[in-house]
């Protein structure tokens, strides 16, 4: 579970979509962010699944009208000596996940300035 990074956009008075496999964790983000100031819901999905990363993104769109960011911070454990399955898990988080929120058509991320990161 990491709320750092998640929990710092509510700083800035910005609406935040949680999305965490972990709910707990992601509870507790929501908690952060709401306690800087910030609004928040929450997702579960595991962005390694194409589909459920579409479901996302259109939450996100019902509650907020679209994402103006996107932060692809998920990530997969694995280690160097691991099991081949533990890579498969990890590209498939890190790298595709990433990919499928960015080229998602309906999270193209709107307003001046505003991109993925």
């Amino acid at each position: 579970m990491r709320t750092g990074r998640g929990a710092a956009p509510g700083a800035e008075g910005v609406s935040v979509v949680v999305n965490e496999i972990n709910e707990a964790g992601g509870r507790e983000t929501i908690r952060l962010v709401e306690a800087n100031g910030g609004r928040a819901a929450f997702f579960l999905a595991d962005v390694g699944d194409e589909q459920a990363v579409r479901a996302l993104i259109q939450f996100v769109e019902t509650t907020y009208g679209g994402p103006d960011i996107l932060i692809n911070n998920a990530s997969a454990p694995y280690g160097p000596q691991g099991p081949l399955d533990h890579w498969f898990d990890a590209i498939q988080v890190d790298l595709l996940g990433a990919m499928s929120g960015t080229l998602t058509p309906s999270s193209r991320c709107g307003g001046a300035g505003a991109e993925p990161l």
